[in-house]
């Protein structure tokens, strides 16, 4: 395989964490966080220890009912899906402060955000006002006595389960591996948070997310993976090279220590939607479904406005969904195919159209195999439903999305996105004639503090042509909680749980 489609060899999928590669439809989902006690500030050796036995009980193993899945194809699915990430403290917990430094200075390029963390990064994402580090991990969740933080959460592992008894009897599975010394567990759980779909009409679990819209379209096309390279003839999304979703020696843009080899980074999210301000701002439209379709560049059932731009179209196929460009159509591109180069159909502001501009003109004119930009900055979205369905009587629920938002280069991809598409206000800079005065995401809206007249109000052309402005803009998405955190290969956690833990002894945690 060539740099130009993967990482130079062919990828090693055994070694690979599954949810880096494939994801999974098992819809009821439970993610940990776990919390190491210090002594004295640093994390208790024998704990430690502990936690290493933890890792190399999850470690794939035959007839093992639950263990760490990898992105290997199954003959026969598993009952339940286990992923693990650490944190920058708990990566340096299990190596030590020297193994530690040295893989930050040979791996300088990705490390550095994973290091700093979240709560430090959170200026680079929009994080502030009611965003901000210090209100996060506040919304019932935490579980213990001690006020949360968000520098000693150490380890999240996140459970993947198809029905919510079996997600309940493998979350018992789950803790009964973490030991115990005479202090007590190795690790608490300091944050639990189940993620649940909404229902259909039958009762079936959807794809929807509390705005409405069905969600987990048009993730990113892997090379080397033998489900998305070459894939369906027919699916027009270019392969993304492997190298920025699997860390690897052979990546043209990092270097990398070889213990981060095959892993992935990853940050995890808890954020609130204010369902309630959200349907009380399409109210305020002409027409508050076309007023929804803009505001995200799609339809509520997924159908593309650049492909159908005056109504949803539940003729369109999976494929259909993904198939389109905003300035040169795709080949199998459905709908009128002409340039929307002046937002017509879908404006510079909608949601879709910053998250994966495709060839749109903050993107274009770069040819570079090695550097796509289109490509460069893509991220896959792991992020599902939490808290009860809207309605009014129970609007001031906590609930929206939490899970993950993955890529091998935080910098250059969760954050490059967050800040440079999602949160800018000049999105498309010297464009007059686009009706982008808005100038934000009008899905996440504006900072309370954000006192821009511009970014008070979401702009967009009508079905005629007429210019719309809708006043009111505000915040609908709100940050509950993030960490960075590292997913390692399986052969890595091997190491990490096989280092020596010298000094140990059976004293307590204290």
């Amino acid at each position: 395989m060539s740099l130009e489609a993967g990482v130079g060899t062919t990828l090693a999928l055994d070694d690979i964490q599954g949810l880096i590669l494939r994801g999974y439809s098992y819809p009821y989902i439970r993610h940990f966080i776990f919390q190491i006690p210090r002594i004295s500030g640093r994390p208790d050796p024998v704990a430690v220890a502990g936690v290493r036995r933890f890792l190399a009980a999850l470690l794939p193993s035959p007839g093992s009912p639950l263990c760490i899945t990898s992105a290997q194809q199954w003959s026969t699915a598993p009952s339940c899906c286990l992923n693990v990430a650490l944190t920058a403290t708990g990566l340096k917990a299990l190596l030590g402060d020297a193994r530690y430094k040295q893989i930050s200075n040979n791996s300088s390029q990705v490390f550095g955000p994973f290091d700093a963390g979240a709560a430090a990064r959170a200026a680079q994402v929009g994080d502030t006002c009611t965003s901000q580090p210090a209100n996060w991990w506040k919304n019932g969740n935490w579980k213990l006595p001690t006020p949360p933080t968000n520098d000693k959460l150490d380890l999240v592992a996140s459970l993947y389960a198809k029905s919510p008894g079996d997600r309940d009897r493998f979350d018992a599975m789950l803790l009964d591996r973490i030991p115990s010394v005479d202090a007590g567990p190795v690790m608490q759980a300091a944050f639990v948070q189940d993620a649940d779909p909404l229902l259909d009409a039958a009762g079936d679990p959807s794809a929807l997310i509390h705005f409405g819209y069905r969600d987990g379209i048009s993730q990113p096309r892997i090379a080397g993976t033998p489900w998305d390279d070459p894939g369906d003839p027919d699916d027009d999304s270019p392969l993304v090279p492997a190298w920025l979703f699997v860390l690897s020696k052979g990546a043209p843009v990092y270097t990398v220590d070889p213990l981060l080899v095959n892993g992935c980074f990853g940050a995890f999210r808890l954020l609130y939607q204010d369902v309630a301000a959200f349907e009380s701002f399409l109210a305020r439209g002409a027409d508050p479904e076309l007023l929804a379709a803009k505001m995200c560049g799609r339809w509520r059932d997924g159908s593309p406005l650049e492909v159908s731009p005056e109504r949803p179209d539940p003729n369109l196929s999976e494929l259909d969904l993904v198939n389109f460009n905003y300035l040169a159509p795709t080949q199998h591109q459905k709908g009128g195919r002409e340039s929307d180069d002046l937002g017509g159909k879908c404006p510079y502001a909608a949601h879709s159209r910053r998250s994966n501009p495709r060839d749109d003109d903050s993107v274009r004119g770069n040819d570079n195999p090695l550097y796509p930009l289109a490509q460069r900055h893509r991220v896959r979205r792991f992020a599902t439903p939490y808290g009860p369905p809207y309605m009014p009587a129970t609007a001031d629920a906590q609930r929206g999305l939490v899970g993950w938002f993955m890529g091998a280069d935080l910098s250059q991809q969760f954050e490059f996105v967050m800040k440079n598409w999602i949160a800018n206000g000049g999105f498309r800079p010297g464009n007059d004639l686009s009706p982008n005065d808005s100038g934000l995401d009008p899905l996440f809206g504006r900072h309370p503090d954000d006192e821009i007249a511009a970014h008070k109000e979401f702009d967009y052309l009508d079905g005629s042509g007429s210019y719309r402005r809708v006043p009111g803009l505000q915040r609908f998405v709100r940050t509950d909680g993030g960490l960075y955190a590292f997913f390692p290969s399986l052969s890595a956690l091997r190491q990490l749980s096989a280092v020596a833990s010298a000094g140990a002894t059976s004293a307590g945690a204290g």
